[in-house]
């Protein structure tokens, strides 16, 4: 038996070498991809459970405040107190607080837009002559250009002769007879109340300067009191973001008088106009004076289009002015004051008016979120409902109310550069994600607030307050939101999730809304804004943690399941053909005497030695593997499991095999019956269709894999790339997933080949057959392809529609989706017929040389 086997295996030297290269093959990638399915799972847990906390794990809101849109996309949008409508007292922010599980309840409460100090621009050089000084305030909102204030004086005399002409009571302040002075933009800033101490714990930032009942005092405080009109106004202290900068442009510009300052002299008493009236904006004969000196000639012209970003302040805390020099260059009003006699204003009679503004108001339609422009505020788009509060000091409207609150800049907080989160923890007022918009020619532009309120752009805390002064602008509930993390947790484990749940829960039970924000991540957003166009925003996706999880469950449960299916057919059809070569020499053995069990006993051994070279070199590359890509032994571990299983299961088909073989001999088999048709090619299909079916459900299951595998692979990523945390899942999964999909091709395209090779190798005789009854080449080559592509094309149809319906399952269909189903039907099919090509040529040629 021994010679026999030793003859057996040099005889069948080539089909055991393609048996063991094969079997190497199953045997090394299976471990591996094994290996990379667990690999995959405990590498997006792992990520999931290390980045999927934020610095805080509830947002608390009252119910009013949440939107329709809200709990329609499972999202919150970034700044979430834009409403600021409040609704949340301050002794229940207390008792959560207090909670033996909370570590961190900061609060916060938006107040509205303010200003502070109020301050001037000067322009050089002074005039020396009659001239003509003009500035124009221009804002952006990062795609769009918005003049909001200009300002004009005419020095009608030499110097040292008289105020400026102007038309415009805010230059009122402004006039001087030596220095060319303007007026600095009110801007408005976006004023939120906090807790100076739990503040500092979830952000790091010291707010100590506006801690309640030790606030420090500013301009304002120092130079208002026993001011008759503010006597009864509640000074609220500010901290002012230091490193936040204003969207702002000045347009200056200048030129000399035609005239000289006696042909001016005439002008002025053509127009019936004294000194006194000339100082009167509201005369019609100034105003009438004013225009025809505008429309004059002017010679000397200067201009400068500046960038006033950088210069100003939110609340302009230090009362800081500017001087435009005569290059063009911005300089600090103080800082020349200091080696020049120079004049300048500080007022803060804006300080006493505040807008409230509404939420953005958005709206979802079919084609996406779309916000609508609600009115313009000096000639800037709003897209907000503004409500102003107080008056001015100066104002002839105040009534009791109107002068009750006054801002004090006592200083500056910073906040550091934006750092990219993975979880979403959004903190609602500083540090927000970027509002992009894509131009045409592909560049990106970066939306900014305009220092006018009410901007699609969500402002950051441009200045912050104690949540104590909150009540003086907002009443008993000025609250909007609380932001809570949760004690004694590390990390988003499964345990720790359970504990954040139980204490929204516990919040919930005081009749407050509690979005679970632990686990979420920002999402991007296209909004179709009016007047801007599409831009991209960011919002938190509530639960996208376990979405991605659920996500790659699924899809890794489908790659496991269509290797496994594919492994299986490759192994059953390498065994079957082993067996199918060794027919003959059964039945010889058979007439020789032997008994079945010696028959057995021979093919068992034969087996078991191929197994053996299998396995040996199968472990070779295993650990080559692990040292050159420095994986994990536990590698090893998996090849060991995984030689037991497959020598298991492969002896047992074997033995099923050779049973077979020695039960059903090749001489025994039934005549077929030909089934009448007019067509050849139909006959022998339905002939030969025992023989076919095998293939045939392989083809179907081959072809509805192909697609099916990769389009869910596919939308996988596509839809956990939303989000941040998905992304970053993604890019550490690295390319096991395609490494484990190539393997699978691979062995797919091997299973089909050898079938088609048999088949048509069973069918020789037959080929010898047309030959000798006068077929030429041509006529056989087209006859078989036919057929072929008749039974081939059915299946991989039949494939590609149970692909389809299987992905319609769990997916969306799209046009997209629809297109590589049928892009991948063609190329298979073109891929399979190129293949029977050439092995029909292959074998006529062997018979028609």
């Amino acid at each position: 038996m021994k010679q026999l086997l030793k003859g057996n295996l040099r005889y069948f030297k080539r089909t055991n070498s393609l048996f063991i290269a094969a079997f190497v093959l199953i045997f090394s990638v299976t471990p591996i991809a094994l290996y990379s399915i667990a690999n995959l799972s405990h590498s997006i847990h792992a990520d999931i459970v290390q980045h999927s906390r934020g610095s805080y794990d509830l947002l608390v809101r009252p119910p009013e405040a949440i939107t329709t849109l809200e709990e329609e996309i499972g999202m919150v949008p970034e700044n979430y107190i834009g409403g600021g409508q409040g609704g949340i007292s301050l002794n229940q922010w207390k008792s959560i607080k207090n909670n033996i599980h909370t570590e961190i309840a900061a609060p916060i409460a938006s107040l509205g837009y303010f200003t502070g100090l109020n301050t001037t621009l000067g322009v050089l050089p002074s005039p020396k002559v009659p001239s003509v000084y003009e500035v124009e305030y221009v804002t952006s909102d990062g795609v769009n250009e918005y003049t909001t204030d200009t300002y004009r004086q005419i020095f009608m005399h030499s110097a040292e002769r008289g105020l400026p002409l102007v038309t415009q009571v805010e230059m009122l302040s402004y006039i001087h007879p030596l220095h060319a002075l303007f007026p600095l933009p009110i801007t408005y800033n976006l004023l939120v109340g906090i807790d100076p101490e739990e503040e500092e714990k979830l952000t790091g930032i010291d707010f100590a300067s506006i801690q309640f009942g030790k606030e420090a005092e500013g301009i304002i405080r120092k130079n208002t009191a026993g001011h008759e009109k503010l006597k009864d106004a509640q000074i609220v202290p500010v901290l002012q973001l230091r490193d936040d900068t204003i969207s702002l442009e000045a347009k200056v510009s200048s030129g000399e008088l035609a005239y000289s300052p006696q042909e001016i002299q005439k002008l002025v008493e053509e127009h019936g106009l004294d000194e006194q009236q000339l100082i009167d904006f509201e005369n019609p004969g100034t105003r009438k004076l004013f225009e025809r000196l505008l429309r004059s000639p002017v010679t000397n012209e200067f201009s400068h289009d500046l960038s006033l970003l950088g210069y100003l302040q939110p609340f302009n805390a230090e009362a800081k002015g500017l001087v435009v020099m005569e290059d063009g260059e911005v300089e600090d009003m103080d800082t020349y004051s200091d080696t020049t006699s120079y004049a300048s204003s500080v007022n803060w009679n804006s300080s006493t008016k505040y807008y409230k503004a509404g939420p953005v108001p958005y709206k979802r339609t079919s084609d996406g979120l779309q916000v609508t422009q609600v009115g313009t505020e000096h000639g800037v788009p709003i897209y907000r409902s503004l409500e102003e509060k107080g008056t001015t000091i100066t104002s002839d409207d105040q009534t009791a109310d109107s002068l009750s609150i006054l801002t004090d800049p006592v200083g500056y907080y910073e906040t550091g550069k934006t750092k990219e989160r993975l979880a979403a923890s959004p903190l609602g007022i500083y540090q927000l994600e970027p509002v992009t918009y894509k131009e045409t020619d592909g560049v990106m532009k970066t939306l900014t607030p305009t220092y006018t309120p009410g901007s699609f752009v969500t402002a950051p805390a441009e200045g912050v307050t104690n949540i104590e002064s909150s009540r003086l602008v907002k009443g008993d509930t000025p609250i909007d939101a609380i932001r809570v993390k949760v004690a004694d947790i590390t990390d988003y484990t499964p345990s720790a999730a359970q504990k954040i749940e139980d204490v929204a829960n516990e919040i919930r039970g005081m009749g407050l809304h509690v979005d679970v924000i632990a686990g979420s991540s920002l999402q991007t957003l296209d909004v179709d804004v009016e007047g801007l166009g599409v831009v991209q925003e960011s919002w938190t996706s509530l639960g996208a943690s376990g979405k991605i999880v659920n996500q790659w469950n699924a899809t890794t449960l489908v790659l496991a399941i269509m290797f496994a299916i594919v492994a299986f057919l490759f192994l059953m059809n390498r065994i079957r053909l082993w067996s199918g070569e060794r027919q003959q020499s059964v039945q010889l053995l058979k007439l020789l005497g032997w008994t079945s069990k010696d028959i057995r006993k021979l093919y068992m051994k034969e087996m078991n030695r191929l197994l053996m070279i299998v396995v040996a070199v199968s472990s070779v590359f295993i650990i080559t593997f692990i040292y050159a890509n420095e994986v994990s032994f536990r590698l090893a571990v998996y090849q060991v499991l995984i030689v037991v299983v497959l020598v298991l299961l492969i002896i047992g088909f074997t033995c099923g095999q050779v049973q077979r073989l020695l039960h059903n001999p090749e001489n025994t088999k039934k005549g077929r019956k030909v089934t009448r048709s007019r067509s050849l090619v139909v006959r022998n299909i339905l002939y030969y269709r025992k023989s076919i079916t095998a293939t045939f459900i392989q083809l179907i299951i081959v072809s509805s894999l192909a697609s099916f595998v990769y389009l869910s692979l596919n939308e996988s990523v596509m839809q956990t790339n939303a989000t941040v945390l998905g992304k970053y899942v993604n890019a550490e999964i690295g390319n096991w997933n395609k490494l484990l999909l190539a393997a699978t091709y691979i062995m797919a395209f091997i299973t089909l080949l050898e079938n088609m090779s048999r088949m048509l190798q069973e069918r020789s005789q037959e080929l010898e057959s047309l030959k000798q009854i006068g077929w030429k080449f041509k006529d056989i080559q087209r006859t078989f392809l036919k057929e072929l592509s008749i039974w081939t094309g059915t299946s991989v149809v039949c494939g590609s529609v149970l692909s389809g319906l299987l992905f319609a399952t769990f997916y969306p269909i799209t046009g997209t989706n629809a297109l590589f189903l049928l892009l991948t039907s063609v190329a298979l099919f073109s891929l399979i017929i190129a293949q029977c090509y050439i092995l029909v040529n292959y074998r006529i040629r062997k018979i028609m040389p």
